[in-house]
């Protein structure tokens, strides 16, 4: 009996899970019908949207109120006005911001041995201290633009033969 009892609990659990599943997403497809993008309701995004050659910036979490439009800060988006969009998570922003530091840092090291190999009597060490420093420089930089891409998410540009739908329903 107990075994029954545990069974058909199983099967009731499994069921609410298999049934609750009803979130709605929006999609970014290619002319061909092919899912380039999507985002769950709920997530946090990034939107940019371009009437009138204006761009604004929206952020917050997706709501979706339609067919034709989302709600982000409560600020209601047509789907024909997105221009750009992108999840966007306070990790990810974390993360991008810390690959920068670490950049900036390298970059002033490098600055700082380079400043240093000017100081240096014998030519030879100047000369690798000046090479060393300016590679230094050199990742710096590639680090603090790659922590800022990262901080900033990967926008999706919603291109010509492309077309954002929302998908309501089971996933």
């Amino acid at each position: 009996m107990k075994s029954i009892a545990f069974f058909i609990l199983i099967l009731v659990v499994s069921c609410c899970n298999c049934f609750g599943q009803t979130s709605a997403k929006l999609l970014l497809k290619n002319k061909n019908g092919k899912t380039r993008y999507s985002i769950t309701e709920g997530r946090r995004t990034k939107v940019i949207t371009l009437n009138n050659y204006n761009k604004q910036r929206y952020k917050g979490n997706l709501k979706i109120q339609s067919d034709s439009t989302i709600l982000i800060d409560n600020v209601l988006i047509g789907l024909d006005s997105i221009y750009k969009i992108a999840k966007y998570t306070k990790s990810k922003q974390f993360t991008g911001h810390s690959i920068a530091g670490i950049g900036a840092g390298i970059f002033a090291g490098g600055i700082a041995l380079m400043i240093e190999s000017g100081k240096e009597p014998d030519p030879l060490i100047a000369f690798l201290d000046a090479l060393l420093g300016s590679s230094l420089i050199g990742s710096g930089i590639v680090f603090i633009y790659v922590g800022e891409k990262t901080a900033n998410g990967n926008l999706k540009t919603v291109k010509l033969k492309q077309k954002l739908v929302i998908q309501k329903g089971l996933d």
